[in-house]
């Protein structure tokens, strides 16, 4: 029998040792427990103390039973579960871990010139270092760290070639409105001095 760190004892058992002396019910107590440890059976003079033992012995082995079979599906289902895992060994690695990424490291304000100048861009090296200095090398409303520098500077060549033509197409826009007014005007005038005559 295993041994168990617990005993369970059914109040239904009641009315059955209600009918014992405190003395007797004291026996059957220890008896129980002393089973529940060793197995061992209660041998007591009173035929009473002996016949409520066994009917509470006989619920003890049901429980234990009971517990034992789960106990075992409970085991069988884990090997069936993890026995198969087991069983496999990890495959080596036949590539070679990745490199962890490096760190990114602020270029000097040559650095960034002659990258402007390998790639033929109007931009000044100075005006972009500044800037990404004064931002902390961060890009972008969510306040990201620059990984790659070389990158910010196209990005930032793309939007200037943008803000570029925005701004020539407005000065253009702006030139064009003001020669028309000048020339509705200057039409105003030649009529009125038209009528005048």
């Amino acid at each position: 029998m295993r041994q168990k760190k617990s005993l369970v004892i059914y109040t239904d058992s009641y009315s059955q040792i209600a009918i014992l002396t405190d003395e007797e019910a004291g026996v059957l107590f220890k008896g129980l427990i002393r089973y529940a440890l060793t197995g061992e059976n209660l041998t007591s003079e009173s035929r009473l103390v002996s016949l409520i033992f066994d009917i509470i012995k006989a619920r003890i082995d049901q429980d234990n039973e009971r517990d034992a079979m789960i106990a075992d599906k409970r085991r069988s289902a884990a090997k069936q579960r993890w026995g198969s895992r087991k069983k496999e060994i990890p495959k080596p690695l036949t590539e070679p871990p990745k490199p962890e990424p490096s760190r990114f490291k602020r270029p000097t304000v040559e650095q960034i010139a002659e990258y402007i100048a390998q790639k033929g861009y109007d931009i000044d090296a100075q005006t972009i270092w500044d800037h990404y200095e004064a931002v902390g090398w961060k890009y972008g409303k969510g306040h990201q760290p620059i990984k790659d520098w070389k990158a910010a500077v196209r990005t930032w060549n793309n939007n200037q070639k943008k803000y570029d033509n925005e701004r020539n197409h407005r000065i253009s826009d702006t030139a064009d409105d003001r020669d028309q007014k000048i020339i509705e005007q200057g039409r105003r005038i030649a009529e009125s001095l038209l009528q005048d005559l």
